[in-house]
């Protein structure tokens, strides 16, 4: 297998870390090196030609192995609370059954899925080959496509009784305007000191939001909750010329609401909600493509956009930017201004969009 070849796809597929000093550079060949030590100990996977470390997340991080056996990916996953890498194995194992693509884990030396090396949590899989899109930018055959692998996934994860419970019956119930507001006003004051011109404006335009707009009742007990992705988007898609190749990431896989996850991965992929806007048609068709295997029901549909409204609303996601000091920081901020966005859009038309999800399935 040719390295450089390697190398050239590795870099148009995924962001290398591109490392600015000497230092960053010494620390990064010492950093594979202990990776090499590490995969020679409690795997059997052959002799490693090439080590890349990617830096496409917020939170876990991952290194891509190769070797004369194959592609692999070493997975340092973030025990962050939310993220339960046990759970992953069994997963795969059921989704795989299901024909349903995804990758294979690798048993250590010991005989385990999970490896704990000295409070590090890893795992190992093989590599899928395909491309990842950028958010916003799936074409029809992926949007349509997306949606039908999503409900195939949560029907094949309802074998899977062991998931924990992420988006639950107290969720919403603990949501105050005034909490928000509060925090708000917080993270304003950073903003103010830093000149952070956009993000004022932002949190300026949340807290209107929460000013004026009357938060619904969302009663969790009757919507369809089931084990899911967790983290279903565009993001999480590798695709081959117009089909799937794998869908990635299920470590923070949990049970949820469906209809959040439905029309959070819509809006993550479709165009014309790059500035925000649902767009009624496509989010029906989406709808529509997911029912060949999903379900929803009809306080599904009408609940949907608030579902998702204040998950977006609520949090103070602009916080968590101020707060990190990951080097990818810059995706929290991304992602904050999008859902302010999205969020703007919904002050102005959320009940329109619910009413007509509810007339039309």
């Amino acid at each position: 297998m040719n390295i450089n070849k390697i190398n050239n796809y590795i870099n148009k597929s995924r962001k290398i870390e591109n490392l600015s000093s000497k230092h960053d550079l010494n620390s990064l060949k010492l950093e594979k090196r202990m990776i090499s030590k590490l995969i020679d100990e409690n795997y059997s996977i052959g002799s490693i030609s090439n080590i890349d470390k990617i830096a496409n997340g917020m939170s876990s991080i991952c290194y891509y192995i190769l070797t004369d056996k194959g592609e692999f990916i070493l997975k340092n996953v973030e025990d962050n609370g939310m993220n339960n890498p046990d759970n992953e194995p069994k997963i795969h194992e059921v989704l795989a059954n299901e024909n349903i693509p995804v990758s294979k884990f690798y048993l250590t030396k010991q005989g385990k899925y999970i490896l704990n090396d000295g409070g590090n949590i890893y795992h190992l899989k093989n590599y899928i080959r395909g491309e990842v899109y950028k958010p916003n930018t799936a074409s029809e055959w992926l949007m349509r496509d997306s949606a039908v692998m999503l409900g195939k996934i949560q029907k094949a994860m309802e074998q899977i009784s062991i998931l924990p419970i992420g988006i639950g019956e107290g969720y919403f119930e603990n949501m105050s305007p005034k909490k928000s507001i509060s925090s708000y006003l917080q993270t304003l004051k950073i903003a103010e000191a830093k000149n952070d011109i956009d993000i004022m404006k932002d949190i300026q335009s949340r807290v209107e939001i929460l000013n004026t707009i009357p938060k619904e009742d969302i009663r969790v007990m009757d919507l369809t909750c089931k084990s899911t992705h967790g983290d279903y988007s565009i993001n999480q898609i590798v695709c081959g010329q117009q089909s799937i190749n794998g869908i990635i990431d299920f470590t923070s896989a949990c049970i949820h609401p469906i209809c959040w996850e439905v029309i959070r991965s819509f809006s993550i992929a479709d165009s014309d909600c790059i500035d925000g806007t649902i767009n009624i048609e496509n989010l029906k068709r989406y709808i529509q493509s997911f029912l060949r295997y999903g379900e929803l029901n009809s306080y599904d549909l009408k609940m949907m956009p608030y579902v998702y409204f204040y998950q977006l609303l609520f949090p103070n996601y602009y916080n968590q930017y101020y707060s990190s000091n990951n080097p990818n920081r810059e995706l929290l901020l991304n992602n904050a201004r999008f859902s302010t966005k999205v969020c703007q859009w919904f002050a102005s038309n959320i009940n329109n969009i619910s009413d007509e999800l509810v007339r039309s399935f």
